[in-house]
């Protein structure tokens, strides 16, 4: 999905603009990424409460994890999906809450079952 669709399909919602948060380097070990996104997390987070906003996730493999159960590790699953994946986190009562999670409903080929299949 090019940047141009995903504006399309989720107006409103990604900006652009927008500049990563956090570098990579590699190779980067178990630690150093964990490290990187929940630094990430704690940031989006921070300022998704000071302006009462969800958060929205788009990630893959390990970095999603990690970050959906940074968020809400209450309300986090233990999921792997390798493909590119939206999960995203709404605001109640001073804390986010996962409401979706490594959804991959976006592409061709998704690599969670639905419907039984």
């Amino acid at each position: 999905m090019s940047l141009e669709e995903a504006c399309a399909r989720f107006p409103g919602y990604i900006d652009k603009s927008y500049q990563s948060l956090g570098m990579t380097t590699f190779p980067e070990t178990e630690e150093q990424l964990y490290e990187r996104t929940n630094s990430i997390v704690e940031r989006v987070s921070k300022r998704a409460r000071r302006k009462c906003r969800n958060i929205c996730i788009v990630s893959h493999q390990d970095p999603v994890e990690y970050m959906a159960h940074e968020i809400d590790p209450r309300g986090a699953d233990d999921k792997f999906v390798s493909y590119c994946c939206i999960s995203k986190a709404v605001l109640k009562n001073k804390s986010h809450k996962l409401v979706l999670q490594h959804d991959d409903s976006h592409l061709t080929s998704p690599e969670i079952p639905r419907n039984g299949t």
